[in-house]
């Protein structure tokens, strides 16, 4: 009796798979700058052709535009032009190719210190803000936060109105725990670009962390109406409705996240774990499956897949997750937990046959607010 009542408490908290100490990455920056992908070639406008004049018609005697004086540019000027235009291309050409944020942001910081036009000065800060904000990022991605944060202010100093800054210093932020901060920092990248879907993305994420179901449901589908085939914004999408009970609509979220995005591990693994919760073990076992060979680092697959097999009858297949699970993430916060079950449930070599066979009974009800989260949408 005893071993039943700790399995049914274990089902309850890892199946559910809620907790994750691994981070999001859902939100999916899309971070297309020139410094990253190249410029784009400009495509010839296309245009109509003109309509044939009727005949006998009256040409105006002046077709011209006046003329508008143009102000006189020193050589000075001109040269100043140049050699800012030069530096920018340095730059670009430094972190195209060798990634070299630093000698690039000095270029930058050079061209200017030259004191360029109007026009080239707000050029030269966008693109030094966007460098800060990938140098920034280098660091985030070493888990150096600390030393992110201040070259993301540097960012937004060069340029206040660049939204891709705010953006990415919201994603450190929340990796940071920092949720508070976050959200403002995607608040702000939200005010800058009102369509920037990742960034509506983002902000939902968290307040679907915080309980707030609602606003983070107004977020997905901000993001889904400025792009209906974002498929995280979809999951997460799916997550609001299991979060509220609302099983089968999570599952046509499901269904078509995993029709827009095919190679999504978490796709799969949040279909699975719907299938789970209808008792469809056999489908939630092909979903789980299938996301553990496109996302083989994804912890919460390996205790989903464990506990679908558990369900059905498969607790040998179970012991194999469970195994693998440890080895791969031997520090994460259920691992006591899942060595506790293996020395109560592991086959033991002198046991008798039967007895490895006996089918746990299956918890009365498994809450409709307890489905997994993505670690990564």
């Amino acid at each position: 009796m005893k071993k039943e009542i700790f399995f049914l408490v274990l089902i309850a908290l890892i199946g559910t798979g809620c907790e994750t100490t691994q981070p999001r990455r859902g939100y999916e920056a899309e971070v297309i700058t020139e410094y990253v992908a190249g410029k784009d070639k400009e495509e010839s406008p296309v245009t109509e052709e003109p309509a044939k004049e009727p005949p006998f018609a009256k040409k105006p005697e002046n077709t011209q535009p006046a003329a508008v004086e143009k102000p006189e540019i020193s050589e000075e000027e001109i040269a100043i032009a140049k050699e800012v235009e030069q530096l920018r291309e340095n730059a670009l050409e430094k972190y195209r190719k060798n990634r070299d944020s630093e000698s690039a942001i000095k270029d930058l910081e050079l061209a200017l210190s030259n004191k360029p036009g109007k026009e080239q000065e707000a050029q030269v800060r966008r693109d030094l803000s966007t460098l800060y904000t990938l140098h920034a990022l280098r660091f985030a991605h070493q888990k150096k936060f600390e030393e992110s944060l201040p070259l993301f202010e540097k960012a937004a100093e060069a340029d206040p109105s660049n939204a891709f800054v705010f953006m990415e210093k919201g994603a450190t932020l929340r990796k940071m725990g920092k949720e508070a901060e976050a959200v403002a920092a995607f608040d702000k990248a939200i005010e800058l670009n009102p369509e920037y879907h990742q960034a509506l993305n983002a902000r939902g994420l968290i307040r679907l962390n915080q309980g707030k179901y609602e606003e983070a449901g107004k977020d997905f589908d901000a993001a889904l109406k400025l792009k209906p085939k974002f498929s995280w914004a979809v999951i997460n999408r799916g997550l609001v409705y299991e979060k509220t009970g609302k099983l089968c609509k999570a599952l046509e979220c499901y269904e078509k996240a995993v029709k827009l995005a095919p190679d999504n591990g978490l796709a799969y693994n949040n279909r699975g774990w719907a299938y789970f919760q209808q008792k469809k073990y056999s489908l939630a076992i092909r979903d789980l499956t299938k996301a553990m060979e496109l996302s083989p680092d994804l912890d919460l697959v390996y205790l989903n897949r464990a506990s679908a097999f558990v369900m059905a009858g498969l607790t040998d297949r179970a012991v194999e997750d469970y195994e693998a699970f440890l080895d791969m993430f031997p520090k994460h916060s259920k691992a006591p937990e899942i060595k506790e079950w293996l020395e109560n449930n592991r086959p033991h070599e002198h046991a008798p046959a039967e007895e490895h066979k006996e089918k746990p009974e299956a918890p009365a009800k498994m809450p409709p607010d307890e489905n997994t989260e993505n670690p990564g949408k």
